[in-house]
């Protein structure tokens, strides 16, 4: 797999094939995509053109949690629902911004909970 430089512009494209993946781990949103692939995450926005910008380059081991497609999908069929391509796009844009808004209360109360157990004294390992 190539080197895929933070700061360097690729059209979607290129990002593609150099990442080594197919289109469909190829995850366009409004201004930015991520591109997934055994090892990495990149993230990039769009510069125009069909032009992305790399902004983060990942280890997959140091993302902390995503949700894909086939999570949304298990969600409608375990309420009985299936959805259109649109309604796919609307979800995928609503659970995008839903979880980028409160990422951070998350993240707050998460660690918030661990310094509490660890005042106890009750370190995980």
């Amino acid at each position: 797999m190539a080197e895929i430089a933070v700061g360097q512009s690729y059209t979607g494209d290129e990002l593609i094939k150099l990442v080594g993946v197919d289109s469909d781990s190829f995850h366009e949103e409004r201004v930015h995509i991520v591109v997934e692939n055994k090892d990495q995450v990149i993230v990039a926005v769009d510069v125009g053109n069909d032009n992305w910008e790399v902004t983060h380059v990942f280890s997959k081991d140091k993302v902390f949690y995503s949700l894909c497609e086939e999570d949304i999908l298990e969600v409608a069929n375990a309420l009985g629902k299936e959805l259109t391509p649109d309604e796919m796009t609307q979800a995928k844009s609503a659970v995008a911004d839903g979880v980028g808004e409160h990422w951070w209360d998350v993240t707050e109360d998460v660690i918030g909970d661990i310094l509490v157990e660890r005042r106890k004294g009750n370190v995980r390992s």
